[in-house]
């Protein structure tokens, strides 16, 4: 799978904020969609590009929602997205001078019927402010 985007931004709140990282790669009859939310942060390090090395979760039936993987199918060049039961994104190196990051991650979709997981390394990313 190739990369297409991964970005670093952040949701500014009054007295700190959050951090997410949001990855894609597609291929020609699959795309992944991991989105990552860390925090929250206070003011003072809200702007640099650190995210905490840890597993982030999401559940459909419980109240976490810091680690969202999503896959979707290619259908003649259209993707059907499935719906994801529970996921985890674990984040095992982030180098915020080079703007790399690595880790793996899981899921399970429609049903708990469709399981994935995989590893990303040295994946680079852009920071928005």
């Amino acid at each position: 799978m190739n990369l297409s985007t991964s970005t670093i931004f952040r949701q500014q709140l009054d007295g700190g904020g959050t951090k997410m990282l949001s990855m894609e790669a597609v291929s020609d009859s699959f795309k992944l969609v991991l989105n990552l939310m860390d925090g929250p942060y206070p003011d003072a390090t809200i702007g640099n590009d650190s995210l905490k090395l840890k597993t982030y979760v999401y559940s459909k039936t419980a109240r976490l929602q810091s680690g969202l993987v999503v896959a979707a199918i290619s259908n003649m060049g259209v993707y059907n997205y499935l719906n994801t039961d529970t996921s985890s994104i674990t984040l095992d190196f982030i180098n915020t001078k080079l703007k790399k990051v690595s880790g793996h991650f899981y899921f399970e979709a429609d049903g708990h019927k469709v399981t994935g997981s995989g590893e990303f390394r040295n994946a680079c990313y852009v920071t928005l402010p």
